[in-house]
């Protein structure tokens, strides 16, 4: 139940065969299961590990864990392991130097985060600071290698429908574990990008790379430091890649502490397609190539002297990227691109990757500044080609024989080509599909189409050298290939198992191809309208002439609390009527204020109307729609118009405040303080 709230606190502002898998995005990869062997593969060191840039099948974002890792589910390493049947273990981490490894890696965040709980605590109280802290934990979405803290910064306890509520503001503070306390000793592979941050790469960028913002001087002066921490010695007896320099001492570490494991190491490509590119009198392209070949080659020496050591004994296997990527770089000129780019650029005049979310203001200084200069998909795919034709079984082992076994069940989309691992060994199989399709490979391997929905039984058997052995699977194929049935999918062409609907228009988000596409179709309910007119969620209507602050909506299980203003109507000299003249919440990494006349503030901050869409962090969004404000969260939207103030949220979901409860009812939509039923 909800009620007429008093005024609140305020926010107001005081392998080969995986390359012909990978190039076609749409193949997918089917593995053995039970009969193939479970690897065990783990994935550390910088953003070139992590998966900056990396995008799905559908060109969209897949980050998770900690924040500023950006890890993400499709990289180059989950894209060649997901190709083997296998997975990736990923701990690797954006801005990750060598002391990231052995040592914890600390992420202070600036912006405080509101919660609330029910009864009565002081800033001291241990249940509020456990509170504090998973707050902290949930909020930014951290992964399993973070440790989460929370410093209170006030308290304030007030009463709501006769409930006490004490709500709280926190300063999260998070400390990563060392990278290499992931490694538990019995790791198959180990995948590994590290150094680039060691040569201060990001100097590089920022200052040679980023048109009217670079400096001459910083340029050339970035470019002396990392020039000088290349060479077998290093000009300054620094050397970042050498068998005893930082990454060589990791390299032994890591080989040490898991001594069965085989170690792939990653280089790095150009940053410069352009030889003849300056920043002033820098002659930055021609030293950036030079500088990347120096880089190859050091890293190149220190794997095989490496390799010769009792510790290693040539388990380190070094790819080189400089010669496959070449030709694929980016420019650093703002009037030109390179069409056959593999790396994201920095936008410019008439070029680069400025993603359609985003204005070319925000893209300086949101999460897309640190996607610049990494793998595009079609780069993260050619890193995934290159790692798979490394030669990870000694040449001369003794042929193997398969193991029978089932796959258990699988999803995959009609009319998708997919690709079925039977065995890790085996010469010719016979396969039959369940669909009326069969045939014989000389391999356990091969690919199929599966034309119409429903459920089929694939059956292989497998020759080996001494034996014969069978594998099953139970292949459900759908339109999309996730396990929503099709008449009940809300996206039902594109796979979205978690049916999110960000903006509650039955339209799933993974169909949704913009933010704008995804606004057209957002369904309004409750609404705070006129001089002023309520209408809850549950379509109860009333009207409230009141001056001052209150709970337009606030829910508990989604931690939103949107507030509003009212102040007298006629310019202030009414004593009649009230209008609304301001809301505020918390959204993303910003305290977001709108204020009737379309203004708006972020944590304070007056924003400049020349915009469309602002990125808040942490999936939610402020889009510009005509003289309309709608603030994005995660399942809810906010709509604010001259007069009228709209929300939108699933049914159900738990609400409390002028909107009401929102529980497909009237009744209890509105109360008074102590708790009697007004009647509609």
């Amino acid at each position: 139940m909800s009620s007429l709230p008093r005024k609140v606190f305020s926010f107001f502002a005081a392998s080969t065969m995986l390359l012909s898998a990978i190039v076609m995005l749409t193949t997918v990869v089917v593995p053995p299961a039970q009969a193939a062997t479970k690897l065990k593969i783990l994935q550390l060191g910088d953003s070139y590990a992590a998966g900056n840039g990396a995008r799905d099948d559908h060109q969209k974002r897949t980050y998770y864990g900690p924040t500023q890792c950006l890890r993400s589910h499709d990289n180059w390493a989950q894209r060649w392991a997901r190709s083997l049947g296998q997975s990736v273990d990923n701990h690797a981490c954006s801005g990750a130097i060598v002391a990231d490894i052995v040592g914890s890696q600390d992420d202070p965040i600036s912006v405080p985060i509101q919660a609330m709980l029910t009864g009565v605590y002081d800033e001291k109280d241990p249940v509020l600071l456990q509170a504090a802290a998973t707050q902290c934990a949930r909020d930014r979405e951290y992964g399993p290698d973070a440790h989460y803290s929370g410093t209170i910064l006030r308290v304030q306890v007030e009463k709501v429908n006769d409930v006490i509520l004490t709500h709280y503001w926190t300063q999260c503070h998070r400390s990563m574990e060392p990278q290499v306390s992931s490694v538990q000793g019995d790791e198959d592979i180990i995948l590994l990008s590290l150094g680039g941050n060691d040569l201060r790469f990001a100097d590089v960028v920022m200052n040679c790379h980023m048109g009217l913002w670079s400096s001459e001087t910083a340029c050339g002066d970035s470019l002396t430091v990392a020039e000088g921490k290349v060479g077998i010695v290093g000009t300054n007896g620094d050397s970042v890649f050498s068998a005893n320099g930082t990454v060589g001492a990791a390299l032994t570490l890591l080989a040490t502490k898991a001594p069965q494991a085989q170690i792939i190491y990653t280089g790095y490509p150009g940053l410069e397609l352009d030889g003849n590119f300056t920043t002033g009198k820098v002659k930055t392209g021609a030293r950036e190539r030079v500088l990347a070949t120096r880089i190859d080659a050091d890293q190149r020496s220190m794997v095989d002297a490496l390799n010769s050591t009792a510790a290693v004994n040539g388990r380190i296997h070094f790819v080189s990227l400089v010669d496959r990527f070449a030709g694929h770089e980016p420019t650093g000129s703002m009037l030109t691109d390179n069409p056959q780019r593999w790396l994201w650029e920095i936008p410019g005049l008439f070029n680069g990757d400025l993603n359609p979310a985003v204005t070319f203001g925000d893209s300086l200084v949101s999460d897309y500044r640190a996607e610049y200069y990494h793998y595009r998909p079609e780069g993260h795919l050619n890193v995934a080609g290159a790692v798979g034709e490394l030669p990870l079984v000694p040449p001369g082992s003794p042929a193997a024989d398969p193991v029978s076994g089932s796959g258990g069940t699988v999803l995959v989309a009609a009319g998708t080509e997919v690709t079925f691992v039977a065995a890790d060994a085996g010469a010719q199989t016979a396969w039959t599909f369940g669909d009326g399709a069969s045939g014989v490979t000389a391999d356990p391997r091969t690919t199929h189409i599966y034309v119409s929905p429903g459920t089929y039984s694939l059956f292989a058997v497998i020759q080996g050298p001494t034996t014969v052995a069978t594998w099953t699977l139970s292949v459900e194929v759908t339109r999309d290939g996730d396990t929503v049935p099709d008449s009940k999918d809300n996206c039902p062409d594109v796979s979205n198992q978690d049916q999110a609907d960000a903006n509650a228009n039955g339209v799933g988000d993974a169909c949704e191809s913009s933010a704008q596409a995804a606004t057209s179709g957002i369904k309004f309910r409750g609404s705070s309208y006129g001089d002023p007119h309520q209408v809850t969620l549950d379509g109860l209507h009333y009207s409230l002439q009141a001056v001052g602050e209150f709970h337009l909506m606030l829910t508990s299980t989604r931690g939103l609390d949107v507030q509003v203003r009212f102040v007298p109507g006629q310019g202030g000299a009414s004593t009649s009527v009230s209008l609304w003249d301001r809301i505020a919440l918390l959204a993303g990494r910003e305290r977001v204020e709108v204020s009737a006349g379309g203004d708006v503030w972020l944590s304070g901050a007056k924003q400049a109307s020349d915009w469309s869409i602002i990125d808040l962090g942490f999936g939610s969004y402020l889009e510009r729609s005509g003289s309309d404000i709608l603030v994005h969260t995660s399942s809810t939207v906010i709509k604010a118009s001259r007069y009228i103030l709209s929300v939108a949220i699933p049914p159900g979901a738990p609400t409390a405040g002028l909107l009401g409860n929102n529980d497909g009812s009237i009744v209890g939509d509105l109360v008074t303080r102590d708790g009697a039923v007004v009647s509609a």
